[in-house]
């Protein structure tokens, strides 16, 4: 872990970033960055003492590159680019709200918002599968998701490998390989009432 000139130039895709300004913390995430560098960003936000919104590489809000002096080239990999590209990652909502077990894929960037705390969610990254219980899913949903998650891989058309892992995380306790494919992850957003939220954001 070192520190770097604060500037676009000094990404890379294969490694995990902090940047801290005098308003605002970011984690972000390189396509490329392994477990053990994304765990690290996120002890180094903890011993800074800050929350940090969690970017995912290809999902930076303009904020973002504003703190960084503006957006350039930076190091990356070809080879990350083309899997992004072939294997995009996708959400999938698992719900019995109309009294039987339906899965209904989630369209467009992924946010936090997406994720209904009253379902099990399905998050396909290609090479992981994630099954994300909300705190309000019904039993009977965990059950099925999990189930679903296996089929899901087993009956992919894309000759995926059938031994890709499936991890079960619950909500709240996200890990940075989850929450670096949201737009601008934020590890408070729960703790907030919705409705208050929703009030706050109307009186803005």
């Amino acid at each position: 872990m070192f520190q770097v000139d604060v500037a676009a130039s000094n990404l890379n895709s294969n490694d995990a970033f902090v940047l801290k300004t005098p308003s605002a913390a970011f984690l972000w995430v390189g396509q490329g960055a392994s477990d053990p560098e994304k765990r690290g960003a996120q002890e180094l936000l903890n011993v800074l003492g800050v929350s940090g919104s969690q970017i995912a590489e290809g999902s930076e809000p303009d904020d973002f590159w504003e703190a960084l002096g503006g957006k350039g080239p930076y190091r990356t990999s070809a080879r990350l680019k083309d899997r992004l590209n072939a294997h995009p990652p996708r959400l999938f909502a698992c719900t019995n709200k109309i009294g039987r077990f339906i899965i209904e894929e989630v369209p467009g960037e992924l946010t936090q918002d997406d994720l209904a705390t009253d379902d099990v969610m399905l998050l396909d990254v290609w090479d992981q599968v994630f099954v994300w219980i909300g705190n309000e899913a019904q039993e009977e949903e965990k059950k099925e998701a999990i189930a679903s998650a296996s089929k899901y891989i087993e009956s992919d058309p894309a000759n995926r490998d059938k031994r890709t892992p499936i991890a079960v995380i619950k909500q709240g306790f996200e890990p940075p390989t989850f929450t670096g494919w949201f737009l601008g992850w934020d590890n408070d957003y729960w703790a907030v009432d919705p409705l208050e939220k929703a009030l706050a954001e109307l009186n803005m």
